[in-house]
């Protein structure tokens, strides 16, 4: 499954002029195939203590690498 829609993220993003809109597992999966660090505790590396137990929606903060191409489409 990963496979076949990474292929399909990079087919897209190469031949397509629209951006990609991901949520969840392909938002996390787009970001890797397009060079994106993925953090897996994002409050620890923010250095923050928030409860997530309610379940609230949370703000995804690409994460600047090198090269990173998800940061060249959203900037």
């Amino acid at each position: 499954r990963d496979l076949l829609e990474a292929e399909l993220i990079w087919y897209f993003y190469y031949h397509s002029k629209s951006k990609i809109v991901a949520v969840c597992r392909g938002a996390q999966l787009t970001a890797s195939v397009l060079g994106a660090k993925i953090i897996q505790d994002i409050n620890k590396f923010l250095k923050v203590n928030e409860d997530h137990s309610t379940g609230a929606f949370e703000t995804i903060y690409p994460v600047p690498t090198k090269n990173n191409v998800l940061m060249s489409i959203l900037n």
